[in-house]
């Protein structure tokens, strides 16, 4: 597996280890979680929570269209 290094201050290191230690996870797990994390490829659950906060009449959802209004695609 590779190794990655790095060079974070003093305070930083400290909150690592706190919370690697109150996870019961080695620093290299916890990192990896977080690092994991904050790079995938989906919606935070913060920003998944304000679905619906707005309340403004004006955004509703649009009728469907008549399929049969689409252009028929042309043939290769």
């Amino acid at each position: 597996m590779p190794q990655l290094s790095l060079y974070i201050d003093q305070d930083t290191l400290d909150k690592v280890t706190a919370r690697a230690r109150s996870e019961n996870v080695s620093v290299s797990k916890l990192v990896t979680s977080i690092l994991s994390r904050d790079l995938a490829d989906t919606w935070s659950p913060e920003f998944l929570a304000t679905y619906g906060s707005i309340q403004d009449p004006t955004f509703v959802v649009p009728d469907q269209l008549d399929p049969s209004l689409d252009v028929p695609r042309e043939e290769w």
